[in-house]
């Protein structure tokens, strides 16, 4: 019987994994991507991400140009989730993921090096870039001053 409760309890602790790795939650924090990814802070724009949880998957979005984008942990200063979570200001991230899913939905898109591609969107003042290579999205963020603004315009309806 133990063995049994023990299956059941395993089976959901993997589907609850599941789904909290390709969702959008709803009340997404800023600090989602540090913590989620065990990551330790080294200064306001960078962090030291453990190399074991580098690739591991946060979020998806899915999109109609590139299918599901991944947003992984990353190394915490120059890609993925928990660097563009310090360096670009993610207010929450239900704003930062609506906003990156229109970009690359709705954005120009360029080659760039490395077999990256780069989307860029402007909409209500504000210039947002994405750029997604082989790891999903290497970065996000709005440009110029005043970004936690420009990530909550973006991501409105």
């Amino acid at each position: 019987m133990l063995r049994l409760i023990g299956r059941v309890a395993t089976a959901l602790v993997v589907m609850v994994s599941m789904w909290a790795a390709t969702s959008v939650p709803a009340n997404a924090q800023a600090t989602d991507a540090v913590y989620g990814c065990g990551a330790s802070p080294i200064d306001s724009e960078s962090a030291y991400v453990p190399s074991s949880v580098r690739k591991h998957r946060l979020w998806r979005v899915r999109t109609t140009r590139e299918g599901y984008v991944a947003i992984k942990c990353g190394n915490g200063s120059t890609w993925g989730a928990v660097h563009v979570e310090l360096k670009h200001e993610v207010p929450n991230w239900t704003d930062a993921l609506t906003c990156i899913q229109k970009t690359i939905n709705r954005g120009a898109a360029s080659d760039g090096e490395n077999d990256k591609r780069k989307y860029t969107y402007r909409i209500r003042g504000a210039s947002i870039v994405v750029v997604v290579g082989e790891n999903g999205v290497v970065t996000a963020y709005p440009r110029g001053t005043d970004v936690v603004r420009k990530w909550q315009l973006c991501s409105a309806p």
